[in-house]
């Protein structure tokens, strides 16, 4: 065989066996590393994009919480809960209540405003001011006692809860409370009392004063 192929080509041959070897073993020893590195990167990337995946759908959950929550925090905008409580403001509410709902009269006591303690408010940087409102309402009958309630709810600035109610019938209709009725001067038929808490959320660095600060 050597005397077919001549000893020079079998050590060329040889020679280039070998090389083929080294450069083969060359190649396996670089792109072994830079393959298990790449892996490596591969997983930590495929590992970012999932957190980023999650992170936008969060995103998109609290983007939907956020819409809603700018519709209430517009409609207490609108209502004037982030207002300062005014006095003569509360006034002409409480009288086109009054004319609205067809009570007799409507005597509101509105009482100085406190802060009151509330964790998330502070946290926003608010705080709430409470003031008591007391009204005597005469009334020729009671629906009309409760369409002021209604009144109230819907109109007056802020927000209005109920802390106390009572209704009390003073007399029946007989004849002389019809002829007063006719003549468009009702004596009172119905009394009731209302205790009730305005509220509004102002910031912290308004200068209130402990009236609410009524104008």
């Amino acid at each position: 065989m050597i005397k077919i192929l001549g000893f020079r080509r079998i050590i060329i041959l040889a020679v280039l066996l070998a090389l083929n070897t080294v450069f083969g073993l060359s190649a396996y020893m670089y792109f072994m590393p830079q393959k298990t590195s790449k892996d490596r990167e591969l997983r930590t990337m495929r590992g970012k994009v999932s957190t980023l995946k999650a992170d936008i759908d969060g995103l998109l959950v609290e983007f939907d919480q956020l819409d809603q929550q700018l519709d209430t925090y517009k409609a207490l905008k609108d209502r004037g809960f982030f207002d300062t409580q005014s006095r003569r403001k509360a006034e002409l509410v409480l009288q086109e209540i009054q004319d609205r709902s067809s009570v007799i009269s409507a005597v509101a006591s509105i009482a100085g405003g406190e802060f009151e303690e509330n964790t998330q408010a502070i946290k926003a940087d608010h705080q709430i001011l409470k003031s008591p409102i007391q009204i005597n309402i005469e009334a020729l009958n009671d629906l009309d006692v409760y369409r002021y309630i209604y009144l109230m709810d819907e109109y007056f600035p802020g927000h209005i809860s109920i802390e106390n109610i009572s209704i009390k019938r003073e007399s029946d209709l007989n004849g002389v409370v019809l002829r007063a009725i006719a003549s468009k001067n009702p004596p009172p038929l119905v009394k009731a009392n209302l205790e009730l808490s305005w509220r509004t959320m102002i910031p912290i660095t308004t200068d209130e004063t402990n009236n609410g600060g009524g104008q």
